[in-house]
């Protein structure tokens, strides 16, 4: 899997979307430490919050899950993988 991915974070005030390129370490999903059960419209940045008491980790959760889209906001319901952030 490609570590290095882009990340639609916003548009300019003219808006044009930007991106972020980053490269994020493998995370196994045998390395759930738990699972959460999303809710439809639900944002990561929300469920990271939630999990792990700070709103930047949501990358961890995406990459966990396999959301590589870009997608911030879950569309359905899932069941995600939360990786216990103490193996980083």
């Amino acid at each position: 899997m490609d570590r290095k991915l882009p990340f639609n974070i916003g548009k300019t005030l003219a808006g044009v979307p930007y991106y972020l390129t980053g490269i994020l370490p493998d995370i196994a999903v045998s390395d759930s430490g738990q699972t959460y059960h999303a809710r439809a419209g639900e944002r990561l940045d929300y469920i990271s919050s939630k999990v792990y008491g700070k709103p930047t980790y949501w990358w961890i959760i995406a990459k966990a899950n396999g959301i590589t889209n870009g997608a911030f906001c879950l569309n359905e319901p899932a069941i995600l993988s939360i990786p216990n952030i103490s193996l980083f």
